[in-house]
């Protein structure tokens, strides 16, 4: 893993190369949103891509790396589930990235004016668990601290319920 300048960490997993920011240091002005297209998992609903981009370059989706200190991994099924430990460092972190989905959704809802945003990643991390597919960690038992990347692709939008809600993918940097 490499720092860069302005908390920009790569590492590359793979030859799958992860550029991500520490989630502190995204600021929300410099989110854009694509027009709608159909969306290819949900019936009847609608995908709008999320760009990130400033002053040195633009990303497809909003990449964040943060790490949980005393998590516990165990196989789930054909996924992975992290337990999150309750302790003051691993609250604060979900307060932090709780906090960016909120504004993200409540910043694109005035296009949208879905009736009920669901704050899915904040679901997951309040119920003290986070769940990934496709993880190369073997091992399965507690560790101090557990290294993460979260990547935003969008948002979707639903027809049927009038809801809306993030599209993401958690991963460990291992």
């Amino acid at each position: 893993m490499l720092k860069l300048k302005n908390n920009i960490t790569y590492k590359y997993r793979n030859m799958t190369l992860f550029l991500s920011s520490d989630v502190s240091s995204i600021n929300i002005n410099n989110i854009l949103c694509y027009e709608k297209i159909k969306n290819n998992i949900m019936s009847n609903s609608y995908f709008h891509k999320l760009i990130y981009s400033d002053e040195f370059c633009s990303f497809n989706g909003i990449f964040f790396n943060f790490s949980l200190k005393d998590i516990y991994v165990e196989k789930y099924f054909n996924k992975i589930k992290c337990i999150i430990s309750k302790n003051n460092h691993n609250i604060n972190i979900i307060k932090k990235i709780s906090e960016l989905e909120h504004k993200i959704l409540q910043k694109f809802n005035e296009s949208y004016t879905c009736k009920s945003i669901i704050y899915r990643i904040n679901e997951q991390l309040n119920n003290m668990n986070i769940k990934l597919q496709n993880s190369t960690l073997k091992k399965f038992s507690n560790h101090k601290v557990v290294n993460f990347i979260i990547k935003i692709s969008g948002i979707w939008t639903s027809n049927e319920k009038n809801e809306c809600g993030l599209t993401f993918k958690f991963f460990i940097i291992d």
